[in-house]
């Protein structure tokens, strides 16, 4: 049944991905972040992160409340020990033993235990940490955020450019085909040199060169912008934004306006700078003694 379940579900994942790897995307710049945040591999790792930060913060705190064990056990001796004492303790022959039987075949004991903790200076320190780590895993949440958000916006206008580019290249070995076919025609009448041929022949074949490289350069830049938006490769991407520049001008920040102490890279460096206060707090405090009720 476990098989046959396990089965099901990676027949399942692979019928759910073969129709999401056939979609089609249509995404402006704004959407190709946004779904960027839910679906790209880097942001679902830091908020995995941030979630097991959490749950350790819950385990740590926890460890200071009222702490209850219960046990239970039974036992059933089904052959019942059996010991040789001297049968002349029952009023047998001396130097003979006598097969005798101690204990209850069924044996239950049960138990219960409390524990309070009082004061324990580590485990102040260690909460105190704990919530640290968990502020830290929190910014780097956003400095992720903000990393793939650069990536996705890099990737998107390149391509646009990319786009743009082809466009340019295509009419230039368009160009170049009509005035070779034409210089062909001018030597088949005798007009031009053989050499004039030849030369344009060259251009042209380095042209088309040109574009086959810029064609597979293009496909690249299409499969690094699904990378970093975090689609399937094998399905379509539509751009319904196009290259603006007062729309580029509005990601810049003026120089002037550049504070160094509001970048999240500062931030992050303090939060490790106070985890590392608390680590060596912790040593510290292992002197002091604990009380536990």
């Amino acid at each position: 049944m476990k098989n046959t379940l396990t089965s099901l579900l990676l027949l399942f994942s692979v019928v759910a991905y073969g129709q999401s790897s056939d979609s089609t995307f249509h995404f402006s710049i704004k959407q190709a972040v946004d779904y960027s945040f839910e679906h790209q591999v880097d942001m679902m790792n830091a908020k995995l992160d941030v979630d097991i930060s959490t749950s350790q913060v819950r385990e740590i705190t926890g460890m200071g409340l009222p702490q209850i064990n219960a046990s239970f056990d039974v036992k059933d001796f089904v052959e019942i020990p059996t010991s040789l004492i001297p049968a002349e303790f029952f009023g047998g022959a001396p130097g003979t033993y006598a097969a005798v039987k101690f204990g209850t075949r069924y044996n239950a004991t049960a138990g219960v235990t409390a524990s309070q903790l009082i004061f324990e200076p580590s485990y102040i320190v260690g909460v105190q940490a704990a919530r640290a780590i968990k502020e830290l895993s929190k910014k780097n949440l956003e400095r992720t955020k903000l990393e793939t958000a650069v990536a996705v916006t890099k990737a998107y206008y390149s391509l646009l450019v990319m786009r743009d580019r082809k466009k340019v290249v295509d009419a230039n070995e368009v160009r170049l085909k009509k005035l070779l076919d034409d210089v062909k025609a001018l030597y088949a009448n005798g007009f031009v040199e053989k050499i004039d041929v030849d030369r344009l022949q060259v251009t042209y074949n380095n042209m088309v060169s040109e574009q086959d490289n810029f064609n597979r350069l293009l496909d690249l830049t299409l499969s690094n912008l699904k990378f970093q938006i975090g689609i399937p490769q094998k399905s379509n991407l539509e751009l319904t934004d196009t290259l603006d520049t007062q729309a580029i001008s509005n990601y810049l920040t003026p120089n002037d306006q550049a504070d160094p102490g509001k970048r999240i890279e500062y931030s992050l460096l303090k939060s490790q700078e106070r985890i590392q206060e608390y680590n060596l707090n912790i040593y510290k405090v292992q002197y002091l003694p604990s009380l536990i009720a």
